[in-house]
């Protein structure tokens, strides 16, 4: 869900996803959000968002980067 990769996930839905993973605490949630940085940067890297979705790809790899620092309290 929040790699978005059938691309019908909305940004809000993606932006839930990634407070639930953090919340949840387990090594799952946490290797799914590292899997989740890297795709993230890979697609920004290679410009695979439309230009209008840019900064909402940005703020969404900043927030999961958040979430991952520290993951687990």
């Amino acid at each position: 869900m929040l790699r978005n990769e059938d691309g019908i996930r909305t940004y809000a839905l993606r932006r839930t996803a990634v407070d639930t993973l953090k919340k949840l605490q387990t090594d799952s949630a946490f290797l799914e959000l590292r899997a989740s940085r890297t795709a993230l940067a890979a697609a920004l890297a290679i410009g695979l968002p439309a230009a209008d979705q840019v900064p909402f790809e940005q703020d969404l790899l900043v927030r999961v980067v958040a979430a991952l620092t520290p993951y687990f309290d």
